[in-house]
């Protein structure tokens, strides 16, 4: 081959070679330049936050026009008035069944949603504030609270319910008050907080309110908040005793019962029992029930025993029920009927009572397997009947 040739070749060669080393050649990021791509990125996401934030302001501000145009031609006034019509229309709802069910629930959701719009543009003509004004009437707040706190027309909401709790309570409402102790107490809707809640159950009490002396009774009695002190639990349910409460009264007739916070008084016990009883406290019934089996501040009495064992049962007590179910067994007050104790004790094993269940158990071996069937379907066709 000539050598021309050959250094023409060699040359082309060391051309290409250089071409691709070239392209293969990387480029360094320097400190700054990751800098700014990082400042960059934090650039972008800042941004892409603030558009969000923009556009729910922008729907919030859409939804407060929308109801200034709703609202515009009613007064302050006149929006107040509306509100408390709304009101008292909701306390008046009744919930039927079936399809009157669905309609009065969409009824009530509806007068809900505007009373809560309603609120709202008072509280936008108001002009800026701290902190949303209370623009209801305490009872109105009380009113939702509860329905709040019992899911009633509204989505179970314990937080939203002791917040409204918590307004009506500083309003001076003695209920909301007794509700939002016992919310503290409890930890429903907010952190559990006993002396809180003592502090509201004593401002109600103080008061008067008997709920909120029965609630002081039972924190001393319990150690809830407060050391325990059976004496002071006493002086707490005699008041809220005596204004006819039925908790306070049941209350009462344990510790003269058993002695606690008291010498023991049997009579005095029967007398409470009674006032709670008569009320429809099934506990009460059933202790009322035993005062009249052990003959205990009363003449004995097996008729008054099944009475009242009775009333507890048809409300669905399982105390009341095994009580009634040895009555039936043993024909106390009753004539003696295995069908009907198999019921009572059927229906109280099935609360979870052991004793009723292994009752009911021993009494099969007594019945034929017609009775058994017959008490087994009455135990399935029993409503319980609250009396309260």
């Amino acid at each position: 081959m000539k050598p021309k040739i050959i250094m023409k070749i060699f040359l082309a060669l060391t051309l290409c070679a250089v071409g691709l080393l070239a392209g293969c050649k990387t480029t360094t990021t320097t400190p700054q330049q990751r800098l700014a791509d990082e400042q960059r990125r934090k650039t972008e996401s800042q941004k892409g936050q603030q558009r969000e934030v923009d556009e729910k302001q922008r729907r919030h501000n859409e939804e407060l026009e929308r109801q200034r145009r709703k609202y515009a031609h009613l007064t302050s006034d006149e929006i107040r008035v509306r509100i408390a019509t709304l009101n008292q229309e909701l306390s008046g709802v009744y919930i039927g069944h079936g399809l009157g069910l669905a309609i009065a629930a969409s009824v009530r959701n509806g007068k809900i949603k505007e009373c809560e719009e309603l609120r709202m543009e008072l509280v936008r003509r108001s002009g800026p504030q701290k902190s949303s004004p209370d623009v209801t009437t305490p009872e109105a707040n009380y009113s939702l609270a509860v329905r709040y706190a019992t899911g009633d027309g509204v989505p179970q909401d314990a937080r939203k319910a002791a917040e409204l709790y918590l307004r009506a309570a500083e309003a001076g409402h003695l209920d909301a008050q007794v509700e939002l102790g016992a919310a503290y107490l409890a930890g429903v809707g907010m952190a559990a907080n006993p002396p809180e809640g003592i502090k509201w159950f004593q401002r109600a009490a103080n008061h008067g309110h008997a709920s909120g002396q029965a609630a002081m009774g039972f924190c001393y009695a319990e150690g809830r908040g407060v050391p325990r002190d059976y004496s002071e639990a006493m002086r707490w349910y005699l008041l809220a005793g005596k204004q006819g409460d039925a908790r306070a009264a049941e209350n009462l007739g344990h510790h003269y019962r058993f002695g606690w916070g008291t010498a023991t008084n049997y009579a005095e016990a029967v007398k409470w029992y009674r006032v709670a009883a008569d009320k429809g406290v099934p506990v009460a019934q059933e202790s009322l029930a035993a005062m009249y089996g052990n003959g205990d501040g009363v003449v004995g009495d097996l008729s008054e025993k099944a009475k009242w064992n009775r009333r507890a049962a048809e409300q669905g007590s399982a105390g009341g029920q095994l009580g009634l179910g040895y009555c039936y067994e043993l024909g106390w007050g009753v004539p003696k009927d295995f069908v009907e104790a198999y019921k009572w004790f059927n229906l109280a094993a099935g609360s979870g009572n052991e004793i009723a269940a292994k009752q009911r158990d021993a009494l099969q071996s007594r019945m034929s397997a017609d009775q058994i069937a017959e008490a087994q379907q009455r135990a399935r066709g029993f409503i319980p009947k609250p009396e309260r």
